[in-house]
């Protein structure tokens, strides 16, 4: 590993425990990073050659299911040497129960949004994450792959291993919020926000609770 690589790898992951630059994201990622280890391991081939990974394991539990259980590891990346001029590349991702790359993983993910009404997908993202999304954003014939960061057309050196777990927990989000039973709830609960709770209230209140609880 070269003198820069492993400096930098040491770096974030001392300015992710310690919460530096934390301030960039909403406190519920904060909240979410805060349950989360970061490791470096490395495996060796059959030729010699050197792979350095770094695996994120949560540490406590979430409320959430969706979020991850206690102790398990949620995603590994795989540290390319050429790093942080190129990508970590994601190669395994929490429950991945079939071989597939997780761009494809991605691509997979965004059909399933096809037949869904996307404002009520970004609203409750808002709601659990106090932040705007990303991906929930594009139009349903834009790429998910081609947006995310693990893409080296859009990754940058001052991105970081928190940037990635954004969007991987909007990812994990809108694949857990889009199987039925759960989006169908999700449905259900935005109707009876609007077509009931909120259709007794003035404009300027629902504004103000929009505002407070929402962004």
């Amino acid at each position: 590993m070269s003198r820069v690589f492993f400096k930098r790898i040491n770096k974030e992951i001392v300015d992710f425990n310690n919460k530096k630059n934390f301030c960039k994201y909403s406190q519920k990622h904060c909240e979410i990073f805060d349950k989360l280890n970061p490791t470096i391991y490395t495996t060796i081939d059959d030729e010699s050659n050197e792979f350095y990974y770094l695996d994120v394991k949560n540490v406590s539990v979430f409320a959430n299911s969706f979020l991850c259980d206690n102790e398990k590891t949620l995603i590994t990346l795989m540290i390319p040497y050429s790093y942080p001029f190129k990508p970590y590349t994601i190669t395994n991702y929490y429950d991945k129960t079939r071989q597939l790359t997780y761009h494809k993983y991605m691509n997979n993910i965004a059909e399933t949004t096809k037949d869904k009404n996307l404002d009520i997908l970004i609203l409750f993202y808002k709601i659990l994450f106090r932040a705007t999304p990303k991906f929930l954003l594009l139009s349903k014939k834009d790429c998910y792959c081609c947006t995310s960061l693990s893409c080296g057309n859009n990754w940058t050196p001052s991105n970081t291993i928190s940037d990635l777990l954004v969007e991987y927990y909007e990812i994990e989000f809108i694949n857990h919020y889009c199987q039925k039973e759960n989006y169908n709830q999700l449905e259900k609960t935005h109707d009876y926000l609007f077509k009931c709770l909120f259709a007794k209230l003035p404009d300027e209140i629902i504004e103000e609770i929009l505002n407070v609880y929402i962004l």
